[in-house]
């Protein structure tokens, strides 16, 4: 890529979303290192040196490590971009919980943002037999987009909350509604891997006309547990598309379980 970032744009055009590539420029480079080798020791700290109302690109490079820290990119601060060394060597981990919109142990509500090559979790839950409402990531600002990134949890693991977003190659794992919310999204060559008996998804509309929903294509389903569900409906206008997705055998023959469904079976 050299200096130049591969920006996967969602674009609403006759009520259908596409995506548009296009190139920008970094305009500035941080570096995240817990050894002291970069700008900044933390994630947060080097977010918070941009300043609000940003118009240029900016690269924040995170060196490999488990960073233990909550990160959040707040409105004000659109056009960034986080750079981890794999999400295999490059993990940000927290352990709230609760607090639908405030546990993520990663929020954004900034537009303009993408995450590449790092795993987002929330360990909360690990040791728990009832889990927990408590996520990885929530993500809420308009063209935000993640590629080869993995979100690692067990109860509402991925809250793809609002705004029009692009998820590639990613790995997305959990055991109950580990994607939600009410995103307008794609989903492209991930990975949606269930670690217990319970619902892959459960997506939701705030009325019938909105555009909104969750398109996944090209993926893998992966669970090892009887019993588990595409997902259910959060409501009456949940919309969830698979196209030319894999499904293992053990997903539940009828797909969908209803969810305070009556009279709307």
């Amino acid at each position: 890529m050299g200096k130049h970032l591969r920006n996967e744009r969602m674009m609403e055009e006759d009520r259908s979303c596409v995506c548009i590539v296009g190139a920008a420029s970094i305009s500035k480079f941080i570096t995240v290192d817990q050894k002291g080798h970069g700008n900044f020791k933390t994630i947060q700290a080097a977010i918070d040196s941009i300043p609000d109302g940003n118009q240029q690109w900016v690269q924040i490079n995170i060196k490999k490590g488990t960073y233990r820290e909550k990160v959040h990119i707040w409105g004000p601060k659109p056009f960034i971009v986080l750079q981890g060394e794999g999400a295999s060597n490059t993990r940000i981990d927290w352990n709230d919980h609760g607090d639908t919109r405030n546990c993520a142990t990663f929020i954004v509500y900034a537009n303009d943002f993408v995450a590449r090559d790092i795993t987002f979790s929330n360990s909360y839950n690990w040791n728990y037999q009832a889990p927990e409402v408590a996520e990885a990531a929530l993500v809420g600002g308009d063209r935000n987009s993640f590629y080869r990134c993995h979100f690692i949890g067990h109860q509402d693991t991925l809250c793809d909350y609002l705004g029009r977003h692009f998820y590639y190659g990613c790995w997305i794992e959990g055991s109950v509604d580990f994607i939600f919310g009410f995103a307008q999204s794609i989903y492209e060559k991930c990975t949606l891997h269930s670690n217990g008996k319970g619902w892959l998804i459960a997506n939701a509309k705030k009325n019938q006309n909105s555009p909104t929903g969750f398109v996944f294509k090209y993926c893998t389903i992966r669970t090892s547990s009887q019993g588990t569900y595409l997902g259910r409906a959060w409501n009456e206008w949940s919309t969830v598309i698979f196209f030319k997705t894999y499904m293992p055998a053990n997903i539940q023959p009828q797909g969908w379980q209803g969810w305070y469904a009556s009279p709307n079976e």
